[in-house]
């Protein structure tokens, strides 16, 4: 760990004097001695300026703006971080540096919610990190409505390397009003398996924010031809079984299965009534019926087997004991 004496100056809040400022010229003439004035992390004697707040120190040690510190850190991320505006303003020239995440200062001023920098920074949209993720994605996790508006202008419609948009983060941390701005830009979108910000939202269980999302997304399938009411049947979700039904009642998936079949796969009786009166006809593509493929135990089998033989009597009550 090498403390230089600027460095001490700056820790000190001392302003160097002219034998610092010459020694810190002299030792930033090649990459070898400039490796060899950092201390803990890798960090230098600007580093430490900005993540103290010593503004009167910048100007002397701007020589080592473009350094970085065992974690890819730039004086200019560090005084981010740190909400060190001022410091940040001063060191703005280095902007295009990126951290070992490819993380661009935009990125760091938008996951720390440094709103005011977004101006100076905002040429640095439409950048990824390594994950493939935007400035908008952070905007997104950090819950900030406000960024999410702004970046939403030059960045909606991106996708990471999952194939997530936005949007299908909002739904994963779980944002509402988010969710309410980014699906008239995004919805539709799905990712490398298919599934849309409401088949996610299914998923993780946001009945809320899938409910607002049928509207927007409602017929969409994914690699395996599921559509999002065969979540909800998995899911065991009857409040959005009931709104995908009208527009994904015929849907099949690749496999052949219906929505009934899969009702009678998973055994359970309340979908099954659910879906008995949309389903009980519905084909696959060989022409069977749920009943046909006789998928489920007794209990459930005879239950569709009660309403298939109703539909021949248009006299009788329905399988919930309901006068058609």
């Amino acid at each position: 760990m090498n403390i230089t004496p600027l460095m001490n100056c700056v820790v000190r809040n001392q302003i160097p004097t002219e034998s610092d400022l010459e020694y810190i010229k002299r030792k930033t003439k090649d990459a070898v001695n400039i490796a060899g004035q950092r201390f803990y992390s890798g960090s230098t004697a600007l580093m430490l300026a900005a993540a103290l707040n010593r503004v009167e120190f910048i100007p002397h040690l701007i020589q080592e703006q473009t350094l970085q510190n065992d974690y890819g850190d730039t004086a200019l991320i560090i005084a981010i971080q740190k909400g060190h505006m001022q410091i940040a303003e001063m060191l703005l020239c280095e902007r295009y540096q990126v951290d070992t995440l490819r993380r661009t200062p935009l990125m760091i001023a938008v996951m720390h919610s440094r709103n005011s920098l977004l101006p100076l920074l905002i040429e640095l949209k439409g950048l990824n990190d390594a994950f493939g993720n935007t400035s908008l994605h952070y905007a997104v996790e950090m819950k900030n409505v406000e960024l999410v508006k702004i970046l939403c202008k030059f960045e909606s419609r991106a996708v990471n390397n999952q194939g997530k948009t936005a949007l299908m983060q909002a739904v994963y941390f779980n944002n509402l009003d988010v969710v309410d701005y980014l699906a008239d830009f995004e919805a539709r979108f799905q990712d490398h398996e298919g599934q849309s910000a409401l088949m996610h939202a299914i998923l993780e269980g946001r009945t809320e924010i899938a409910a607002k999302l049928v509207f927007h997304e409602a017929g969409l399938q994914d690699i395996h031809g599921n559509p999002a009411l065969f979540y909800a049947i998995r899911c065991s979700n009857q409040l959005l079984i009931q709104l995908l039904l009208p527009s994904e009642k015929r849907f099949r998936n690749f496999d052949g299965f219906t929505a009934l079949m899969l009702a009678v796969q998973t055994n359970n009786v309340a979908l099954v009534k659910l879906l008995i009166p949309s389903q009980i006809q519905v084909q696959n593509a060989f022409g069977q019926t749920a009943l046909m493929r006789d998928l489920a135990p007794y209990e459930i089998t005879n239950l569709v087997r009660v309403e298939d033989e109703r539909l021949q009597r248009p006299d009788s009550l329905d399988v919930l004991g309901v006068p058609k």
